[in-house]
Order: C-alpha cells, then structure tokens, then sequence
C-alpha cells in the first residue's frame, strides 16, 4: 500500500461500500490501520490509498484502537474554531483549516453479516479527525480548503516559548 498523489486525493468521487464488497473492504481497512501506524497517522481515508470507496479509519482518541469505518457522515452540532493540522497526503505541511467544534456522526461497521449503523455526537480533537476525514471521501484537502500554515514563524515561536507545538497528522 503506498500514499496517493495529492492530485489523486483532491476531487476524488468515492461511493457507498455495498454488502458485496464489505468483506474485501474490510481487508483493505486492515491494510489501512497497518499503513497509518506505520506513518503515524490518526485517522485515513480510501482515496488517500488510491480507494475510491467510502471507508476510512481512525484511531481512538482516548486508545491506540483503530476502527474501520464505511459510509460516514456528519452533521454540525455547534459554532466553529480555527485548528491546525497535518496530513498524510502532505507530509511535512500544515494548514489552518476552520471546523466544527461539536458533530453529529453517522457511520456504519461491519458485523460480518450485515452493516450495523451507529451515531454518536463527538467534540474537540475526535470532531476535527472525523471532519478531515469525511472531506477526504468528498474529494476536498486541508490544502484546498485552509491556509498553508508559515512553518518558519512557528518555528521561531517554539524557539522562544520554549514550548514544542504538537500537530496531529490526520
């Protein structure tokens, strides 16, 4: 498995797992998981690995436990705030990228049988990890939507504070 252009990821068209490609879908999940431990990712999306299908993973916020996860969406649930993040696709980049602070999700897992739904509203750091992801399924980057964060003037800032600044890879 290897990381898709950011040509490749920005406008993706991905569709529905259906029943009948669960089972190898779920296989892909797997390799997913492997791959973002091995990069050291959060969370990844399908077209991230040249999948134009409806999947992503990500791991837990409170555990190392990834999930896999098909046909996600999200509803907004309270004002915005500016956060900052990376991302596999661009490696060594950052993006200010505005985001819900609170969201309604609806996703399904499967059972090995049948898709089961499940819904859970989320805040913080878990609302931002399934937002960039689900963007990802829509065919959108933190490149395309945010502002390339000025590494050199984070960089002085760190140098001054003293304080190193921790930005997720999602």
């Amino acid at each position: 498995m290897e990381l898709s252009l950011p040509k490749d990821v920005e406008g993706a068209e991905c569709s529905d797992v259906t029943i009948d490609e669960a089972e190898d879908m779920m296989d892909k999940g797997y390799e997913m998981i492997e791959f973002c431990k091995e990069k050291v990712g959060i969370g990844m999306a399908g077209p991230q690995v040249g999948i134009n299908k409806n999947i992503m993973i990500k791991r837990g916020m409170l555990n190392p436990v990834y999930e896999i996860i098909f046909n996600p969406s999200f509803y907004k649930e309270g004002g915005t705030v500016r956060t900052v993040e990376g991302c596999l696709t661009y490696p060594g980049k950052h993006f200010f990228q505005k985001r819900f602070k609170r969201i309604g999700v609806v996703y399904y897992i499967w059972s090995g049988e049948k898709f089961l739904k499940r819904t859970k509203k989320v805040k913080g750091m878990e609302a931002f990890v399934w937002q960039h992801e689900i963007d990802h399924l829509k065919g959108k980057t933190i490149a395309m939507k945010g502002e390339l964060v000025d590494e050199e003037k984070i960089n002085k800032r760190v140098a001054k504070d003293g304080k190193p600044m921790e930005i997720p890879v999602l």
